[in-house]
């Protein structure tokens, strides 16, 4: 564990940032890349899918902000020289995560259709939106587990394994894309449904990438125990650090 600590110590802010920043706009742009294939399959599919994937993308935002967090909390024990809380701060944000992705995913599932009331669709719009959003949805818990996950390996200077898989998961989702729409080996056209279901085959491969790393990477493990018992005092530090990104970014922002 001295060489992760090292590892992390001995890298620029610049280093550990930029693939940060790609890993998320690579996160963010699924359902605008599912978008534009979508424009070959039907406009309706489009308009309905632009609209779902900004209510996802909110969903995502929100376990950035809880990863950045985590980030942030660990990497601050790691240098500290604190390394068992850090690799406690690590259970505790996986536990913390896939609360919040557990809720997120519900939410989404049961009220997908009065959320997309909100955006006034109907008729085709409104079908093909419906299918994206609970169908995308049903995997918004595993996006928050792969976010905590990439948020640990980062915390520890890991920062181009993360935007590694990150863009692979990108690359499946997009050959399952043009699978469901032009029905290629064979498949038969699946549409807006086949589309939602390449983007949750991409977070699958995407959690189990990451939980390689993590074991490979810094020798840690996850257990069930980890999601039901989480520090009070963890919990506490990660929602803080949470909300204090989110008034920096809004204090920015205006």
């Amino acid at each position: 564990m001295n060489r992760e600590k090292n590892k992390y110590q001995d890298q620029s802010l610049f280093t550990i940032t930029w693939p940060l920043f790609i890993e998320i706009s690579l996160h963010m742009s699924m359902g605008i890349i599912a978008t534009l294939v979508l424009s070959g399959y039907a406009d309706q599919a489009v308009a309905g899918v632009g609209v779902a994937n900004q209510l996802i993308n909110i969903f995502i935002l929100i376990f950035n902000v809880i990863a950045i967090g985590a980030t942030i909390l660990i990497g601050q024990n790691l240098g500290a020289n604190e390394l068992a809380r850090a690799r406690r701060l690590a259970r505790s944000a996986f536990g913390v995560n896939f609360w919040v992705g557990i809720v997120m995913t519900i939410t989404v599932v049961s009220f997908g259709g009065v959320l997309l009331n909100f955006y006034g669709l109907s008729g085709e719009v409104y079908h093909y939106a419906y299918i994206f959003l609970t169908v995308t949805g049903l995997s918004l818990f595993i996006e928050a587990i792969a976010l905590a996950l990439s948020a640990v390996l980062r915390s520890y200077g890991h920062t181009r394994e993360t935007m590694f898989v990150t863009v692979i998961m990108n690359v499946i989702s997009i050959i399952g894309y043009f699978i469901a729409i032009k029905g290629w080996f064979g498949i038969p056209v699946t549409g807006v449904f086949g589309v939602s279901i390449s983007i949750i085959i991409a977070r699958i491969y995407l959690v189990v990438a990451l939980f390689y790393y993590v074991y490979k990477k810094l020798a840690l493990t996850f257990h069930l125990k980890d999601v039901f018992l989480i520090d009070k005092s963890d919990v506490k530090g990660l929602l803080s650090n949470s909300l204090l990104l989110i008034r920096k970014t809004i204090f920015l922002l205006f």
